[in-house]
């Protein structure tokens, strides 16, 4: 059970919020606010009301986001109407920093990108109406859906959106993506410490600070050490953490100029070098070939090759129904390097059909929650095990919650590739946010991720693209917030 300083730190973080978005830029603190509440606040501590979403570490930070992005627009809004009063000699002043940008509408906006969103909060209404009845597994029930389940639903899907359109509208620029990749860095660097720490000392740190281990320690265990957990729920989160920031050291390494970029590339090396410590075979083998690709290849291309890979994931689900995945060869290439983790795939491939049998007996809305789309014995024991997110999202919200969600992520990359002869001089930091996409959304096959990041990424991604649609700069988003005091 969570100690008492694990709420208190989930209920204050909205302080910590409120001061980054006081000392630092919009974009800035609207990055960290929501790094800084994945990385650190505990899991598995939450707060739910009726009819209300739960309240956590996912919840909390997006919502603060929001808020302190609120208020600075206001700020701008009463900024922008003193300078106006002040007549054209300040006017030149509205043209600068996250004043001028925080009221700016975005450009070339996606309607589809619009119709996925609105089905994708408006789409557990549909699996509510089709799931109100109960369903039995021997001596076991589970009761149907009610409405009341549906506003939930429709919440906790606005919430789950937030960091999507926050990253969208806030960090559409070169500076506002060049920015993401810099903390990205920097908080896996910092991040690093803890986890060599809990490599050699075992994955305590979590139940030292909130009192309670957040998932099963024997799992974290791999041959003589461990694999670190730190403040998530698990070691895989943790590597593929490490895997993003390791490619937005190197692409920062090739970005800037002298010293800096050896000192990102240096960093690049270093995060490879814990990950690989770190014992997590699926995140290396993700992590390596990305880096290559960044290295390698020109911006048009690796933005080609990125759009390829998320096209396949896109499309894994009826890959995979078709038989069109190799997963015998997969299977057979990871025997050869590990037994054990061959054990787990097949493992994890076995319950992957028998949830996706499940599924196909409500195709288009999905079981809802409640594991009403788990897998029960003639007993009522749960004999499934949900591992890829892409099975889960079909399980719960079926067709539409899969196409809403991954559409979501997998357009922004694809958007980008269509134009990239288009945008070609701009090209670089853009593929580089798409090339940590790429690596969050391979990792949903075999996984759960991390969502928050993807949804974050995949804002900023196509807030950059609609942006530059018609290869027109637009405001620097991260210059030196303007304040009331200083008018």
């Amino acid at each position: 059970m969570p100690n008492a300083f694990a709420y208190i730190a989930l209920f204050a973080y909205p302080l910590l919020a409120g001061w980054l978005f006081k000392r630092l830029s919009l974009p800035s603190a609207l990055i960290w606010t929501l790094l800084l509440g994945y990385l650190l606040l505990p899991e598995r501590t939450q707060v739910d009301f009726p009819m209300l979403p739960t309240l956590d570490k996912n919840s909390i930070p997006s919502l603060s986001a929001m808020l302190f992005c609120w208020l600075r627009m206001r700020e701008a809004g009463r900024v922008r109407g003193v300078l106006n009063a002040s007549g054209p000699a300040n006017a030149r002043l509205m043209a600068a920093g996250p004043i001028a940008d925080a009221t700016k509408p975005l450009a070339q906006k996606s309607r589809l990108i619009g119709l996925l969103i609105v089905l994708f909060i408006l789409g557990p209404l549909m699996t509510v109406y089709t799931n109100r009845e109960a369903v039995f597994f021997g001596d076991r029930g589970i009761r149907g859906l009610e409405w009341y389940d549906g506003f939930s639903m429709i919440l906790s899907s606005i919430i789950t959106v937030i960091p999507f359109v926050l990253a969208r509208r806030h960090l559409a620029s070169k500076e506002g993506l060049e920015s993401l990749l810099t903390a990205l860095a920097i908080a896996g660097g910092a991040y690093s410490l803890l986890v060599l720490f809990e490599i050699r000392m075992s994955p305590q740190l979590h139940n030292w600070v909130y009192g309670f281990h957040p998932h099963s320690f024997l799992q974290q265990k791999r041959g003589d050490g461990f694999r670190a957990m730190v403040f998530t729920q698990h070691g895989l989160k943790v590597a593929l953490f490490l895997a993003v920031a390791c490619v937005s050291a190197i692409s920062l390494g090739f970005l800037k100029q002298g010293e800096q970029a050896k000192r990102w590339r240096w960093l690049g090396l270093w995060l490879l070098i814990v990950l690989i410590l770190q014992k997590s075979l699926g995140a290396l083998l993700i992590v390596i070939p990305m880096a290559a690709l960044t290295i390698i290849c020109k911006p048009g291309v690796r933005v080609a090759v990125v759009a390829a890979v998320v096209a396949t994931i896109l499309l894994y689900p009826m890959l995979r129904g078709a038989g069109l995945i190799p997963v015998e060869a997969i299977t057979e290439f990871s025997r050869s390097i590990d037994a054990e983790r061959a054990g787990s795939l097949v493992y994890r491939l076995v319950n992957e059909d028998i949830l996706l049998s499940r599924a196909e007996e409500k195709p288009l809305f999905g079981w809802g929650g409640w594991a009403r789309g788990r897998v029960f014995n003639e007993r009522g024991q749960d004999i499934s095990v949900t591992d890829g997110l892409w099975v889960i999202v079909i399980g719960e919200n079926g067709w539409l919650g899969y196409i809403t969600t991954f559409g979501l992520w997998c357009l922004p990359a694809l958007i980008i590739a269509r134009r990239r002869s288009q945008l070609r001089t701009m090209l670089f930091v853009p593929a580089s946010v798409a090339t940590l996409l790429t690596i969050t959304l391979v990792d949903f096959i075999p996984n759960s991720g991390i969502p928050m990041l993807s949804w974050f990424l995949a804002g900023a991604l196509l807030g950059w693209t609609e942006a530059y649609s018609n290869q027109k700069q637009v405001p620097a988003a991260n210059a030196k917030p303007l304040r009331l005091s200083s008018v």
